[in-house]
Parts: structure tokens; sequence; C-alpha cells
């Protein structure tokens, strides 16, 4: 995840058009994969590209690579039936694709890379498993407990996990 080539960068604030705080790009290790960062941490991710697609991405996005090997990030129209795409990183973090919709000249959402909160990279952190099913949706793998239960109530995981008993 140290090699990344940014794509686009998103507004400070919804009225302030100044660089914010997340990057969306391509990592270059292969396989690639798309990243959305928070600063220089990683806030989501898709599944990695297998020559066809990006696995667990709803999306037209592809990539392409040259003789030179260079990486391009693209857009497949063929089957989506819209005549324009539009693809945002917000300014809170969200990765979302917007169609243009000819027949009732609007903007419809296509998709949105942040579903649910453990669409967010280690959002319950160390040995947490998120569940976008339950609520609170971070718990502990089995045999491990909160690293701070006064935070965990609170709601804040990213501490995560630590072993119920020490390993002798």
């Amino acid at each position: 995840l140290t090699e990344k080539k940014t794509l686009f960068r998103s507004w400070k604030t919804p009225s302030d058009p100044s660089g914010g705080n997340f990057t969306v790009g391509i990592t270059t290790p292969n396989p690639p994969q798309v990243l959305l960062w928070d600063d220089n941490r990683p806030f989501w991710r898709n599944g990695p590209w297998n020559g066809n697609l990006f696995i667990g991405l709803k999306s037209v996005l592809s990539i392409v690579t040259d003789n030179s090997g260079k990486i391009y990030f693209g857009f497949s129209l063929a089957n989506k039936g819209v005549g324009l795409l539009h693809l945002v990183v917000n300014y809170n973090g969200s990765l979302v694709e917007r169609d243009w919709n000819n027949g009732s000249k609007k903007w419809e959402n296509g998709w949105n890379a942040r579903e649910t909160e453990c669409d967010v990279y280690g959002e319950c952190g160390p040995f947490g498993s998120c569940k976008a099913i339950n609520s609170p949706v971070c718990g502990c793998l089995r045999g491990f407990v909160p690293e701070n239960d006064t935070e965990w109530s609170k709601g804040n995981w990213s501490g995560g996990c630590v072993r119920r008993k020490l390993l002798q």
C-alpha cells in the first residue's frame, strides 16, 4: 500500500474547493487495486484487479496496462445505457459514481464505495470484526476483548482488541 498514483482529491468542505483530506488512487504493486486515502492512511479499498474486474466493487471501473507497464484507470460505459458518468470523492471520503439519465435529464446515483461503516478500512481496529447487520457493528474475534472498554462503548473501535489471555 506504499506506492500510489493519485487520480483525484476531495474538496476541503462542500463549499471550499481547495484540496481536502481524501485522495483516490491505484496501488502499483500487482495486483493493482483502487484505494481511498485519508491523508496518508488507507481509508477504503476495493478488492484487487483479477484481470477483468475489481473484486467486490460494483462499478464500471477498469484497468488498462500498456506495453511499457503503465497502468491506466478507466471506465466502461458500453453496458450502462448512460451518456455521462460522474465520479467524485466527497469531502467526507465517500467515493460516489453518478450516471446521467438521458430520459429524465437528471443525475442518478450509480454506486457509493462506502455503503456501510464496515467499508471503512480497519474500522474495528486490530483483531476486530465488522458486521454491518450488528449493532454495534464492531466486535472482537473469539478469544479477544476490547483494548479500551471506555472508548469501545463510545463507538471508537480504532484501538481494536487484545487477547483475553496472554499466550504462554
